[in-house]
């Protein structure tokens, strides 16, 4: 079978996988509980070790809702199933997202990779470099110790060694989060090289050199609230520039509470940032855009170190030498 020639799961079997553990569990009426899912993800990784827990399931030790692909699939099919009378509620444990978190309207993550699928297998559009690339999820398991290693050793700005020490200084921290930090962390050590160029009223021309904070906020954004950020997204479209694809988060680069990709005024909900970063890495290429200035060598570093991905549009770099 596919996981036993690739020892590895692709999302679309990740998706059938959580499908039909939760048909069984609504089926067979059994009652939904923190433990029982928790359970679960540790036995999906114990028959497919090649497999991150977090993905099935992220619980926290505060009063955080869980999150992971069998949380949301039992959640989103419960709304679907009980307005309907077939099924009742029975679930123990697992809170209800308020509806006050959950009031932005969000494509589900097996959305965005559908259309990408869809484009992928459009005889249209070139998608060859993309396609034959490395497995994001897989490369980073392998690297993410020495991408750890590169940060600590390289790392000078102040705040972003607070960070790092909170991370390390910092118990029982989900991978997903972990990972969070530490694409967070890489633009502290992969610092803006460009300038931008501006007028001001009086015609006086200045150059402003981007900052570690302008590559962060090119790459992925945090709000508090879901409010914050469709003001954030209002506030970038009466910009009237090009909006690249970019991540949005609800909490901290030490909490990410929701992950959301936004593109062509669509916001698609993720659950993990190296989905995040896989999906926007792969529309900038499908749709043959340019990495944001600010952030272009952070992202030329996962093109490269990540996807060992090289095209003829890459642009010399001496901090990646």
């Amino acid at each position: 079978d596919y996981y036993k020639i690739n020892n590895r799961f692709n999302d679309n079997i990740r998706s059938l996988l959580v499908d039909a553990i939760i048909s069984y569990i609504i089926t067979k009426k059994m009652t939904m509980s923190v433990n029982l899912v928790d359970y679960i993800g540790d036995q999906i990784v114990s028959m497919f070790p090649s497999e991150v827990k977090d993905t099935y399931f992220i619980k926290y030790e505060s009063n955080k809702n869980p999150k992971g692909k069998l949380y949301a699939k039992f959640y989103n099919s419960m709304r679907v199933l009980k307005p309907t009378g077939l099924v009742t509620s029975n679930v123990k444990n697992i809170d209800k997202p308020n509806s006050r978190k959950h009031s932005m309207h969000l494509e589900p993550e097996k959305d965005i990779s559908y259309i990408v699928d869809q484009v992928k297998n459009d005889t249209s559009c070139p998608f060859s470099e993309v396609e034959h690339c490395q497995d994001l999820i897989t490369t980073f398991e392998d690297k993410s110790q020495q991408i750890m290693n590169l940060i600590d050793e390289k790392i000078k700005d102040s705040s972003s060694r607070k960070l790092l020490n909170n991370l390390k200084d910092t118990p029982d921290i989900s991978q997903n989060e972990t990972n969070t930090v530490l694409f967070y962390l890489l633009h502290a050590i992969f610092v803006p090289t460009s300038k931008e160029v501006t007028m001001d009223h009086n015609g006086k021309i200045n150059q402003v050199k981007h900052s570690i904070k302008d590559s962060q906020n090119t790459f992925m954004v945090f709000k508090n609230s879901v409010c914050e950020i469709e003001e954030y997204i209002t506030l970038r479209r009466n910009e009237k520039n090009p909006i690249q694809p970019f991540i949005l988060i609800v909490g901290s680069p030490m909490q990410p509470r929701e992950i959301i990709v936004f593109f062509d005024c669509i916001k698609y909900k993720v659950f993990s940032i190296l989905n995040a970063i896989d999906v926007c890495f792969k529309l900038i290429h499908l749709f043959n855009l340019e990495y944001p200035t600010e952030s272009s060598i952070v992202w030329l570093f996962i093109q490269k170190y990540l996807y060992n991905l090289n095209t003829k549009f890459d642009k010399p770099c001496h901090t990646l030498g």
